[in-house]
């Protein structure tokens, strides 16, 4: 890469002082639970072949919302709830309002589905606002605010880093309860062979970017470290704590270890020695200290993302109806008021969050915002379930209608409810009698399916992509085709290796 070019480009995704003011962002994020919502209400209509519709669903709101329409966010979130409302109300009225909340909250519906259901559209979308910002602030079309903070602040990227490592506790084996029989040895054993591969992700991406002259942002993670290293090392670290301390007690734990990583940031050898950009670099440690100081505060979220997974997986274990779900639906809710609350105190009483620390406010911000969006996630799953129901009924009364009957008890055959559960169907050599159910997105599914592979060509072709264009400047249109097409090109790859039951075990 040209090294005037490559300085420039350093300089214009820098030195962001972002924004005191978090809830712009948290306003913003809302989009994706609301695209999350309207695909429930379009489920029934969705199959494999609607693979366009899914994409253009999940990627063009929140991409024109941090892009060319970034001052008109809210609108696209009331217009995605005002479309969602309408659907939903109008199927209601045309069941006859046969399905009460009441209703359908004492039916057995298995909470299992409505939990791995939920995991996945946060995880899904998750990582797929994660790969559009990582390209798309390359552009002038994505707005600085928006980009890593520098020191102190608010940016939507800085949400990236903290969410994954949420997430990575939330889905860990520790919260699935799956190797608790099984000898410390082993657990930290199968901790070193999960993360080798992140850390052999790391040194190739170290690697690549000095052999390419690629651009860095050094004060980001430091000289050599970098956003693999970070995941692998906190799972490692993690870990090693819970071999000692039960997973119940991993809520605690992280609160303290917070405010023990913000007593130790207060110190001379703290904040003032990660962020002073006078500070030699002349070491391994002084060279990547945003890296391996931060690690401390990075441990304290993914253990409560370890709690927040074992009262998930609690929730299922405890009752297997929708009603387990409310009460996990209420217990998020509360929580993560209780987290903003202590987010607008901690910023006042402390300083404003720092990615590169992962200070107090930090840590309050990812658990606040991540139990957020889970609640949110979750809420619609739920209203989701209760509009197929409706649907049901509104199938049979169109029927009904047709041969000039009325079906206003509500009652579904399981002929016309079979063919809204299984719209795909089957392959020749398959039992036609055996019926999948139809997911809320199969885009969505698929990109956990290959959750890691999918960042991992998000990097390679926003490294492509940089490498063909002159990003910092580019026009705005020119800049959205090129993000579409990104992040179309990603899904369809994701798409064909779920349809295709391929899994890359990286």
């Amino acid at each position: 890469m040209d090294e005037h070019y490559k300085v420039l480009h350093e300089r214009f995704v820098g030195n962001n002082k972002g924004s005191k003011d978090p809830w712009e962002i948290f306003g913003l994020s809302l989009i994706l639970p609301a695209s999350y919502l309207l695909s429930q209400l379009l489920a029934p209509f969705l199959s494999r072949s609607s693979f366009l519709l899914e994409t253009s669903l999940f990627t063009l709101p929140i991409l024109l919302s941090l892009t060319c329409c970034s001052e008109k966010s809210l609108w696209i979130l009331f217009a995605l709830l005002g479309i969602s409302f309408c659907i939903f109300y109008y199927v209601y009225r045309k069941s006859y309002f046969a399905k009460s909340w009441n209703s359908f909250t004492s039916n057995s519906t298995s909470s299992k589905t409505v939990i791995y259901d939920f995991i996945n559209a946060y995880r899904g979308n998750l990582l797929m606002s994660t790969c559009i910002t990582i390209l798309a602030v390359d552009f002038p079309v994505f707005p600085r605010r928006f980009i890593k903070t520098e020191s102190y602040g608010y940016g939507f990227m800085d949400l990236g880093v903290g969410s994954f490592v949420f997430a990575n506790g939330l889905l860990s084996y520790e919260a699935r309860h799956v190797f608790n029989s099984k000898s410390k040895s082993f657990r930290i054993i199968n901790s070193l062979q999960n993360s080798s591969c992140l850390l052999v992700l790391g040194i190739t991406r170290v690697i690549s970017v000095k052999l390419l002259n690629y651009q860095e942002h050094v004060t980001e993670y430091g000289v050599h470290w970098n956003f693999f290293f970070t995941l692998a090392f906190v799972k490692i670290l993690s870990t090693l704590l819970l071999c000692l301390i039960s997973q119940k007690h991993s809520w605690l734990i992280s609160l303290f270890l917070g405010l023990a990583h913000e007593g130790i940031l207060a110190s001379s050898l703290g904040a003032s020695y990660i962020l002073d950009s006078n500070t030699h670099r002349g070491d391994f440690f002084s060279s990547n200290r945003e890296g391996i100081m931060s690690l401390l505060g990075y441990v304290a979220i993914y253990l409560g993302g370890v709690y927040w997974g074992v009262q998930i997986q609690g929730s299922i274990a405890e009752d297997s109806s929708i009603k387990s779900c409310i009460k996990l639906f209420k217990s998020l809710s509360f929580w993560s008021i209780v987290m903003w609350c202590s987010l607008m105190y901690s910023q006042d009483l402390f300083l404003l969050p720092s990615r590169r620390m992962a200070n107090w406010s930090y840590f309050n911000w990812m658990l606040a915002f991540n139990l957020s969006q889970c609640a949110f996630f979750l809420l619609f799953k739920i209203i989701g379930l209760w509009y197929r129901e409706l649907f049901f009924v509104y199938l049979e009364n169109s029927k009904s209608g047709r041969n000039g009957k009325s079906n206003k008890g509500g009652k579904v055959s399981s002929k016309r409810k079979s063919s809204f559960i299984n719209p795909i169907k089957p392959k020749s050599n398959e039992n036609p009698a055996i019926q999948l159910p139809n997911p809320a997105s199969y885009l969505l599914d698929a990109v956990c399916y290959n959750g890691l592979p999918y960042f991992l060509f998000s990097n390679i072709f926003t490294g492509i992509v940089n490498f063909f264009v002159q990003t910092i400047y580019a026009t705005n249109c020119y800049a959205i085709l090129i993000l579409f097409g990104y992040s179309s090109i990603l899904n369809y790859l994701a798409f064909k290796l779920f349809v295709k039951k391929i899994r890359w075990k990286i």
